[in-house]
């Protein structure tokens, strides 16, 4: 037997001998919520309650008992499709209709609408978004349900959308869900919730799905049959009923056995002694008791972990006065004699050590040239320079990763929101010839509106208008004063395409300039980035590893962008708009001067980059310049970053 007070320690072994093949008969048992029936049954509450929720849809349809009247094996595809590819991101709405149509309005691929493959893909919606109308159809007999509801009512709800949800083309969701020691605890549960219940008063969902979690938390499933018949896994209090040949006595760490003393929230030391009750620390008396009779069988292996959870821990009282007698009984020698005979530690970590270490290099791939991207933008531009090894995986591999589900707006949103309000405000100064400040109400409108659209909640919009407010207030000063001194805004949010000759074939830059302004003089451009973060520095820019305002200058140059004449820059800058300590900054990279060779000689230099890669034998290294790396690529897991990344030097110039 092994014996513990920790249920940690116990659910951790009994899965580690399940590993073996091995069901351990664990006294401690596992909590019915844990379990596929019990989970099963909190999931459906959960997307009843939260209807719109991707994340309370999907953990629903991925568990093993969500079948909806088909066949589980051919379901599973069709449901992992619908996560990855419609439901990550963004919360699609606040009810299954609204999901539902989220799915149905997805775009695939990029198809146009004549083609054979839009309208397979139109097809391919229209059934992943039955499967969506299926579950609301399933979730009904609890959706329907309004208010507050006696638990009974509750009860033979779930249990209904349960069975139907669970059911499969050969065997009825009540075959399923009900079958097994875990299912049978959850029977028992639901009858008791629908005969014992009726003294407590109404309650609304939200309410039912606590009261069901904590029961459910509270009731312990136990294996009935296929346990091993000569092991078991026991607490102190039932192990004294118990003999063995073997006794583990585990976790023995101090504030485990004996556990530590806990405040009580109800009756003070004092208070405990009028009553009668006994000192908190008679306890550590049982426990000892337990411990030593315990220790006392044929043979007993004491063991205990020096650190739980990356912190020191300090060994159990008994075991320290247990080394004390030894060490006074033997002298010299109880060291040696206290020493394990057998490893077994090391036996343990034999299991995972592997009889061969291959130590990694740096990933090098070299794709043909023609499987290598022949068109980027510019900002992609900036990651290909610093880190080729996301290129290749996104551009040639055609791996994307994945955003999590229900996911809150964050910095990403808020700059698309502060760029579509800006492009919106400076688009109506130039149709109504208004001032900037005048307007400046109309602008936070537009605010407010672009962070609504881009998913920010009404309560957390109020939040950012805060900051919206304060960055509104900087740029219409800033605009005020551009204006005074003879600027003008030609170009906002406008795409461009220019095409560099390479070795392989043209190469297509393209880029989506925030805004080109034409400077006093008339015959030069500005050309001005927004940034809601941190700007780059001067010297990243000049050292070509922030090429995207140089190369958009140079496009203008060219005539890459519609309503913009093919002029020299004359500027390149950056506009923070934070909205935060400092509403705004405004960040000027190059001057009249200098801004038009900077854009060459950029193009220049991401011409031969191109060229360099045209080269079968270049490789995409992963992020080679160690003073440019960064720790949360996309991509730098599947690099194997942390294996190799110690090593100093750098492998491309």
């Amino acid at each position: 037997v092994l014996v513990t007070p920790d249920r940690a320690l116990s659910r951790r072994v009994s899965v580690e001998m399940a590993r073996f093949g091995v069901t351990v008969d664990n006294s401690a048992g596992q909590p019915l919520s844990d379990t596929p029936p019990g989970a099963f049954l909190m999931r459906v509450l959960q997307a009843a309650h939260d209807p719109g929720s991707a994340l309370a849809f999907t953990a629903l349809t991925a568990s093993p008992l969500f079948a909806l009247g088909k066949n589980r094996a051919t379901l599973r595809p069709t449901l992992g499709a619908i996560e990855r590819k419609a439901l990550r991101g963004r919360r699609p709405g606040h009810s299954l209709e609204a999901l539902s149509q989220h799915v149905l309005n997805t775009r695939y691929f990029p198809h146009s609408d004549q083609s054979p493959e839009a309208l397979s893909e139109r097809e391919r919606n229209k059934r992943y978004c039955r499967i969506v109308k299926k579950v609301n159809e399933g979730l009904e007999p609890l959706t329907t349900l309004n208010n507050e509801q006696p638990i009974k009512t509750w009860t033979e709800a779930l249990i209904k959308a349960a069975e139907t949800l669970a059911e499969t083309d050969q065997k009825s969701g009540a075959d399923r869900l009900w079958v097994g020691d875990a299912g049978e605890a959850a029977r028992q549960l639901m009858q008791e919730f629908m005969k014992e219940a009726d003294m407590l008063a109404p309650v609304s969902l939200h309410d039912f799905i606590r009261i069901l979690l904590e029961t459910a938390r509270g009731r312990l499933v136990r294996p009935g049959h296929g346990a091993h018949p000569r092991l078991q896994i026991l607490g102190p209090l039932e192990a004294r009923l118990v003999s063995a040949d073997r006794v583990i006595l585990a976790g023995l760490n101090e504030g485990t056995w004996p556990s530590a003393l806990k405040a009580d929230p109800f009756l003070s030391r004092s208070m405990r002694q009028v009553v009668g009750l006994p000192d908190p620390e008679e306890r550590f008396g049982r426990d000892a008791h337990g411990f030593a009779q315990l220790a006392c069988s044929p043979e007993v292996i004491l063991t205990r972990s020096t650190r739980v959870d990356g912190a020191p821990t300090m060994a159990a009282r008994w075991l320290w006065r247990l080394k004390t007698l030894v060490r006074g009984a033997l002298g010299a020698a109880a060291d040696k004699d206290l020493k394990t005979p057998v490893d077994y530690l090391a036996l343990a970590s034999a299991l995972d050590t592997p009889n061969k270490r291959t130590f990694i290099t740096p990933p090098a791939p070299k794709p043909p040239v023609q499987a290598r991207p022949r068109r980027l933008g510019v900002t992609r531009i900036e990651t290909w320079i610093r880190d080729p090894y996301a290129i290749f995986a996104s551009k040639i591999l055609k791996l994307r990763k994945l955003e999590p589900l229900d996911c809150a707006s964050g910095p990403s949103e808020r700059g698309t929101a502060y760029h579509k309000a800006l492009e919106r405000w400076i688009k109506e100064l130039k149709n109504n010839n208004q001032t900037p400040r005048d307007s400046l109400s109309q602008l936070l409108i537009h605010g407010r509106d672009a962070l609504l659209e881009a998913g920010f909640t009404e309560s957390a919009t109020g939040i950012e208008m805060i900051r919206f407010e304060r960055m509104a207030r900087f740029i219409v000063e800033w605009e005020e004063n551009r204006r005074r001194d003879g600027f003008r805004p030609l170009v906002l949010e406008k795409k461009g395409e220019l095409e560099i000759e390479a070795p392989f074939g043209a190469f297509t830059l393209t880029g989506c300039v925030d805004r080109i302004d034409l400077r006093p003089c008339g015959k030069k451009l500005d050309i001005l980035d927004y940034k809601t973060g941190m700007p780059p520095s001067r010297n990243e820019v000049k050292a070509g590893f922030a090429p995207q305002l140089p190369l958009e200058a140079a496009m203008a140059a060219r005539g890459a962008f519609e309503d913009a004449p093919a002029y020299e820059s004359g500027g390149l800058t950056y506009v923070r708009v934070s909205g935060g300590r400092v509403p705004g900054e405004v960040k000027s990279i190059a001057e009249e001067d200098e801004s038009t060779m900077l854009a060459e000689e950029t193009l220049k230099e991401v011409a031969k980059w191109i060229a360099r890669f045209d080269n079968v034998d270049q490789s995409y290294p992963s992020q080679p310049r160690v003073k440019f790396t960064n720790t949360w690529g996309d991509y730098d897991h599947l690099a194997r970053r942390k294996e190799w990344a110690n090593a100093p030097g750098d492998e491309m110039d």
